[in-house]
């Protein structure tokens, strides 16, 4: 089911968090990530983000034991839930060499004011 009623041209998944200019609240995943920390806020973690029309799937690859959701939204249309960041943590493969850490996020919009 398509989230984006107005731009026909993104296809699944995405996910309609709100408008432009808005926010969404977010959830972060227990165990809470140091990414997500805030001690500026009473609860100790980011709790909104930047909204946007049309967010992106993200997701674990399979069979990473290094890497897993920190973060998750809501969509504004279906109500559906959907992962925000993926955080992969260091590690090795196969060739023993040693792989640094990344995050996966669903939509740039969320750190710039950027369409």
């Amino acid at each position: 089911m398509r989230d984006d009623q107005d731009t026909k041209t993104i296809s699944w998944p995405n996910y309609h968090s709100g408008s432009n200019g808005d926010y969404q609240r977010v959830t972060a995943v227990e165990p809470v990530h140091e990414l997500l920390l805030n001690p500026n806020n009473a609860s100790g973690v980011i709790e909104y983000f930047p909204a946007h029309p049309h967010e992106g799937g993200v997701g674990v690859p399979e069979g990473d034991d290094h890497a897993r959701v920190i973060a998750t939204g809501v969509s504004q249309v279906t109500q559906r839930p959907f992962n925000l960041i993926v955080a992969f943590e260091r590690a090795g493969d196969q060739n023993r060499n040693t792989l640094g850490r990344a995050v996966a996020e669903s939509s740039f919009h969320h750190f710039v004011d950027y369409n």
